[in-house]
């Protein structure tokens, strides 16, 4: 009886240790484009290799300061509580909005300010200062999936 157990123990464990994660978050690329998964169907794209200006596509177009826009520049992103969120200021050029996505109440928000993205995060529990470079992350990504900052969140979902 005591190994009919142990063996039982030993293969819900093997089992739960093996949760089978969707390929959308194993891939980092399509075609030509380098790709990094966010909260299916969210991911950044960029067909520049080693670019640090990656784009953003929402599912529908977004209110921001020159228009409505279905997408935009990313630099820096995190995915905390399933909140996306992110900006890129690293060039002047290109317009800088604040952005905020959460898949699961279809909100796909961007902001002109920091302080109005800041405080937006803040009502929903997310600190906006916790960001990564999106180009550091994707090297790691490609190396193991399971380095995503937010693997645990994606794990989680299936």
């Amino acid at each position: 009886m005591r190994v009919i157990c142990v063996i039982l123990f030993f293969f819900f464990a093997f089992i739960s240790c093996n949760v089978e994660i969707d390929s959308f978050y194993k891939t980092n690329r399509v075609e030509d484009i380098n790709v990094l998964p966010l909260i299916k169907p969210y991911r950044l794209f960029t067909p520049i290799h080693d670019n640090t200006i990656w784009s953003l596509k929402f599912k529908n177009k977004v209110k921001q300061k020159y228009g409505f826009e279905d997408q935009t520049n990313v630099c820096r992103i995190n995915v905390v509580n399933r909140i996306i969120y992110g900006h890129c200021m690293e060039f002047q050029s290109y317009p800088n909005y604040y952005f905020v996505i959460i898949p699961d109440e279809n909100i796909e928000k961007a902001f002109e300010f920091k302080n109005e993205w800041s405080l937006y995060l803040h009502e929903h529990g997310v600190n906006s200062d916790e960001l990564y470079h999106v180009l550091n992350v994707y090297w790691d990504f490609k190396k193991d999936y399971r380095s995503l900052p937010w693997y645990d969140q994606i794990k989680n979902q299936e």
